[in-house]
């Protein structure tokens, strides 16, 4: 269901927009574009993108599922990501007709730019207006994308339903014999099921010989075997194909009933194959938008760190808390591989709840075997700690197996850039960026240890979680001493502003694992991936500290603080012996293993963020240096 946002009279929409799209554009490292990317989306919304938002739209949009009436893109392929924004003119009564002509004047505003032609926009156009009194939910729309140039291009999406569903397949069939396409209907129709329904249709808004026009036809109801049958023999594609992209991305093979999928046949020319893409509403058949951004990394591969990067520069909000951020993921083949795009909604207005699915189990295949479904699925998984997914073979049921789990983890999170950078050179500057951005997570930490071991029954597990809290104890004091050393004493103001939010997200998460957990394994589990992950951090900077001659007289952060560290009882043989030994019922493994890769994904992500802070402020002293 949708949650309306509370009214505000605050933004507006340009502000949103602007403030959504830098995020995007920044996480994907694509700054040198963020110029041309806020152009564009000030070029198709600026006949209104002044007005406030409030709680719900003047019109609602169909672009978007709560009415707002612009949405941005990102297409991956050719190794990089190209942004894209899509929007729709209004102007009141805010109604088809209404639509329309914002929708022309825009077009016309859009032909004075180099390159914009309308042409053959002019030959289709009165196919596409609205008749009087028509209750469509939309007649014109506009989209534009950042070219690799850094120039713009466009495209318009009309309606070929304005008149009625059963005239679309008329209006299509005209539309390609006036751009003379005639071919392409001899091509679609036979496509055309007795379930399908033609939604849309596009047009470049250019001249050039390989400018398309494209049709979009969905399919209620459809399995993905049957999507596959669609689409098997065109250009790119081999059977089974378009079925693996659907099932990855959805962890069903349908039928899918919510929303259905789509297919796309794009045409340029009689002599090129059409371009056939397969576009999935990820939104309704996943738990949220972590776990969309983590099934399209899958198909993404290397780009994956950037996707979710520029999901979460996006979202203003983390990736589990709602669903409808990602709309749709796009696939289809190209000759480099696969052309991956993604659609995003700003959430003007509304923010979809999300909901329980079952583990993917493609991304988890040691837990195959479990039947347990009643857990919410995992954290879109960070780029280091993803591989741990399908290579972790999981040796029987004791502990032993979960220490496993945890020493291939740490292994593999020694590939952190924060922890590459900590075995660098560095300045007093970034270490005091780095130290205060572990002040919740440290404080907070005590009370992980204290509910840990206060929420432990089992009596060799509770041993061991007292034991562990006892010797801690006062260690945050340790730390605040070595902040005032450092001079980056930190208020409580400082703490819970948003400067601070990473840290106090993770914590929270962190936090959850333990007090949301149904066995001791578990809970003892996240804290020992802690003090794994510390291990690693601890060592770093002390060694970061003594090259820069800062390591004198510190509590925390210091060596004898790692001593006591490494001879906690629980690492001691005997204890070590009995841990392993403890049985973790067949059941409970699959949560552990969860809550053990989720510590490792947020405690890299804390590292993402500070990292990211001591870059920025080894950039600011390189510019002072040559200033």
């Amino acid at each position: 269901m949708l949650k309306l946002v509370k009214a505000n009279e605050g933004p507006t929409y340009r502000e949103l927009g602007q403030k959504k799209l830098e995020g995007l554009v920044r996480g994907l490292g694509l700054e040198a574009e963020l110029g041309s990317a806020t152009r564009l989306f000030e070029l198709l919304t600026s006949a209104w993108n002044d007005r406030p938002i409030t709680g719900t739209p003047l019109f609602s949009s169909d672009v978007t599922d709560d009415g707002t009436p612009f949405e941005f893109s990102v297409a991956f392929a050719a190794g990089r990501p190209l942004i894209r924004v899509l929007a729709e003119a209004q102007t009141a009564p805010f109604d088809a007709a209404s639509g329309w002509e914002a929708g022309l004047a825009l077009t016309r505003e859009l032909a004075t730019l180099p390159g914009v032609d309308l042409e053959r926009f002019q030959r289709i156009q009165g196919l596409y207006a609205p008749p009087s009194g028509s209750s469509s939910r939309f007649s014109l729309w506009h989209a534009g994308t950042v070219e690799p140039d850094g120039t713009l291009s466009f495209k318009v999406y009309l309606n070929p339903r304005i008149a009625g569903a059963s005239l679309a397949p008329e209006i299509v069939r005209e539309s390609l014999v006036r751009l003379g396409a005639d071919y392409a209907w001899s091509e679609l129709e036979p496509k055309l099921g007795d379930r399908s329904e033609i939604l849309y249709v596009s047009l470049d808004l250019a001249r050039s010989t390989d400018a398309r026009v494209k049709v979009y036809v969905a399919h209620p109801h459809a399995t993905s075997g049957e999507i596959d049958d669609l689409v098997r023999h065109e250009s790119g594609y081999r059977p089974g194909l378009a079925a693996r992209w659907i099932e990855e991305l959805t962890g069903s093979a349908g039928t899918f009933d919510e929303r259905p999928l789509l297919t796309c046949y794009g045409f340029r020319s009689p002599l090129d194959a059409a371009e056939v893409t397969v576009h999935v509403p990820t939104r309704c058949y996943v738990g949220n938008d972590a776990e969309s951004v983590l099934r399209a990394g899958e198909l993404v591969g290397p780009l994956a760190a950037a996707l979710r990067a520029g999901v979460e520069g996006m979202a203003g909000r983390p990736l589990e808390m709602g669903r409808g951020l990602v709309t749709y993921v796009s696939v289809r083949p190209v000759a480099d591989g696969t052309r991956v795009t993604t659609y995003l909604a700003p959430e003007a207005h509304a923010i979809s709840t999300p909901r329980h699915t079952a583990l993917p189990v493609s991304f988890f295949p040691t837990l195959a075997a479990s039947s347990d479904t009643s857990l919410p699925p995992p954290a879109a998984v960070h780029s280091l700690v993803r591989p741990l997914a399908g290579s972790t073979k999981l040796g029987g049921q004791s502990f032993s197996a979960v220490e496993e789990l945890i020493a291939t983890s740490r292994a593999v999170l020694r590939a952190h850039p924060l922890l590459e950078r900590l075995e660098g050179a560095g300045t007093v500057e970034e270490m005091q960026v780095l130290a205060p951005r572990f002040t919740f997570y440290v404080m907070c930490f005590q009370d992980m240890l204290r509910l840990g071991s206060s929420l432990t029954t089992d009596p060799v597990l509770k041993e061991l979680a007292v034991t562990h809290e006892a010797e801690d104890l006062g260690h945050e004091q340790w730390f605040l001493y070595d902040l005032e050393a450092l001079g980056v004493e930190r208020n409580l103001a400082w703490t819970f502003s948003p400067e601070h939010a990473v840290t106090r997200d993770i914590s929270y998460k962190i936090m959850a694992e333990i007090v949301g957990a149904t066995h001791d394994a578990t809970r003892l589990a996240v804290l020992l991936a802690l003090e794994s992950i510390g291990a690693e951090f601890f060592g770093r900077v002390i060694r970061y500290l003594d090259r820069l001659g800062r390591a004198e007289g510190l509590r925390y952060f210091a060596r004898s603080h790692q001593l006591v560290e490494q001879s906690h009882e629980v690492f001691e043989a005997h204890a070590q012996s009995r841990l392993s030994a403890v049985e973790v019922p067949s059941a409970v493994m699959p949560e552990v293993v969860r809550a053990v890769l989720r510590t490792f994904e947020a405690m890299a992500r804390l590292g993402d963020d500070i990292d990211a802070r001591m870059k920025e402020c080894a950039s600011r002293a390189a510019l002072r240096a040559v200033g």
